[in-house]
Formats: structure tokens, C-alpha cells, sequence
């Protein structure tokens, strides 16, 4: 793994720990490429410019990826802290990107998914770093598919929770049990294949059980103990 500290790498040298996944070489290949920070409002959806597979950093604030079926219902992919990289897999694949959205207000820069592959075929350094941050992406995501597979509720709500606290760790580490949660009941729902009767249900539980509670736009973990051992099921 590599760290970001040039000068030339600007904002992007403070995004998340997907920067760990690339040399400095890719990362300034990055910076070279992104264009420059827009402001999105909350509940409003960022811009792709235009692009067929757009590939969004957000800078400040958070964000949720997803899809929606023709029935109207609505499959949310991951919820996006700051400093996260959203679309690279449909950008590498050249599948369809979700569409991205705001929990709240958002800065974020673009890219074109399509000049990012082109630049993957050409540069041996890009090309690794890929490969490392989607592998890594991939795991995240077999874990919510198990998660998915065989949990309750009750234990779905948990595990996303402390999913998303360790993720938030490992990119600005606190060592404190409360971290930042703008996430509603609806796009956990979305996320996880449950009502939001559900999701409000396992909420009360989990603070009822002394094991976290769910504020608006935070969580504070009263039991880590007892989160991970519902988390592994």
C-alpha cells in the first residue's frame, strides 16, 4: 500500500482509504483526470455529465448508490461516507453505474468511467490499483450477501451498523463508540431487504437490548461486545 501526500495530488491526497489501494503515480493519474468540485443539495441526485459511466469522489458529505427496478421499488447498493469512490467497477465492467444520491449536503468531483478504463489499459500502476480496490470492494460485498443470506432483521440492522462504524474507522480511525449515521430508515431498508416497520422495529430492539442507539444523524454503540456477536450471527 502506498500513502497520498504530494502537493500535486491536491484534495484527493485526503480522501479515504481507497487511496491506500494505489501508487502515487495512479493517484496523480487520478488527480489528472477528475474534474473539478460541484455542490449537490440533500435528496438530490449528483450529475453525470453527460458521462455513460461516471465515476464520482465525494469530498464532503454523504451519499447512497442505487438502482431502481421498473416496479418502482429501489435496490440501494452501499451507503457513501465522505472521501469515498463510487462507480469504479461499473466504470471498469461497462456495466450501467447506479445512480448516486444525497443523504446530505454533498462536494464531490467527476470523472469519465470510459477515460478512467481507457487509462487502466495503458498504465500497469492504474491497472493495479484497480485491481486491489475493487478486490477489496468485492469482499465487502460478499459479507453483506452473507449478511443478506442468513441474518434476521434484528441482526441485519447490527451488522450494517457495525459495518459502516469499521469502515469509518479504518479511513479517520477515533477509537470512540460514536460515528456519523445520516442514514433513514428507508435507504437501510433499501439496502438491506426490509420494510422500514422492520428497520424502525431492530432499531428500537437494538437501544431496548442496550446495544446501540440510532439518533438522526448519528450512533453511539453502547455494547461492542454484544453488536459483534450479532453481526457474525
Amino acid at each position: 500500500m502506498y500513502t497520498a501526500d504530494r502537493p500535486s495530488l491536491g484534495w484527493i491526497a485526503g480522501q479515504g482509504s481507497w487511496t491506500a489501494h494505489f501508487s502515487d503515480t495512479a493517484l496523480e493519474q487520478i488527480a489528472e483526470l477528475v474534474g473539478p468540485l460541484f455542490d449537490v443539495s440533500t435528496r438530490n441526485i449528483l450529475p453525470d455529465g453527460g458521462a455513460q459511466n461516471p465515476v464520482f469522489l465525494i469530498a464532503e458529505g454523504w451519499g447512497y448508490s442505487y438502482y431502481d427496478f421498473p416496479d418502482g421499488r429501489r435496490h440501494v447498493v452501499d451507503v457513501h461516507p465522505p472521501g469515498e469512490i463510487i462507480g469504479v467497477a461499473a466504470a471498469c465492467s461497462r456495466h450501467n453505474a447506479p445512480r448516486v444520491s444525497t443523504l446530505t449536503q454533498v462536494t464531490a468531483a467527476r470523472l469519465d468511467g470510459a477515460v478512467l478504463r481507457k487509462r487502466q489499459d495503458t498504465s500497469d500502476d492504474m491497472a493495479r490499483g484497480l485491481s486491489r480496490l475493487l478486490a477489496a470492494q468485492q469482499a465487502d460485498l460478499i459479507d453483506q450477501m452473507g449478511s443478506l443470506a442468513r441474518h434476521t432483521a434484528y441482526e441485519r440492522v447490527a451488522a450494517f451498523l457495525l459495518r459502516l462504524y469499521e469502515r469509518l474507522e479504518k479511513g479517520a480511525p477515533t477509537g470512540r463508540g460514536v460515528f456519523a449515521c445520516p442514514v433513514s430508515q428507508q435507504v437501510m431498508g433499501d439496502l438491506l431487504g426490509l420494510s422500514v416497520v422492520h428497520v424502525n422495529r431492530s432499531l428500537r430492539r437494538l437501544a431496548e437490548d442496550g446495544i446501540l442507539h440510532k439518533r438522526a444523524s448519528d450512533v453511539e454503540i453502547l455494547d461492542a461486545r454484544a453488536l459483534r456477536r450479532l453481526a457474525v450471527g
